[in-house]
């Protein structure tokens, strides 16, 4: 952690199997996350916030069944992912702890499609009005960007359709 560590993780992280923490936060980690993280399966805490990794988050990334995800926050037995420049549709695992991420350079993000259907439409409002009852968080849902879905972001997407 504050290593200032750069570059790419590789695809062969995936070896260390015994792995039991990884702290690489707070570094200058690039590139994607590679698919073989899933198979460190005996890690029981993965810091990867605070760099510049992009990309999609691999879905392997949910065979780490050990893992406490959390969205923000920096102890205990937390994992987190918060604060790069991961791309959106996330994994169902990690997908609301993921905080805050820059999508700015995401390919074909469309805010507000959150069946990820190519337009808005009252389906998406649905979508959102279930997540608002449900106090779940995407960043493809907070129209405001403000850090939470509620009903602001519900009448930010109607003032679209309408």
């Amino acid at each position: 952690i504050n290593n200032q560590f750069n570059g790419e993780i590789p695809e062969t992280i995936g070896n260390l199997v015994n792995l039991v923490s990884f702290n690489g936060g707070y570094n200058q980690l690039t590139g994607e996350i590679p698919e073989s993280i899933g198979n460190m399966i005996s890690l029981e805490r993965l810091w990867l916030n605070f760099n510049y990794l992009n990309g999609g988050v691999p879905i392997s990334i949910c065979n780490l069944d050990m893992l406490n995800w959390s969205a923000y926050g920096f102890e205990g037995d937390e994992s987190y992912l918060n604060n790069n420049r991961l791309c959106p549709p996330y994994p169902v695992c990690v997908n609301d702890y993921m905080g805050e991420q820059d999508i700015h350079e995401c390919p074909e993000i469309q805010i507000g499609d959150l069946n990820d259907d190519g337009m808005l439409d009252v389906l998406d409002i649905v979508l959102m009005i279930n997540m608002v009852f449900s106090d779940e968080y995407s960043l493809i849902a907070d129209m405001n960007e403000d850090g939470i879905i509620n009903i602001l972001d519900v009448v930010a997407i109607v003032n679209i359709l309408v």
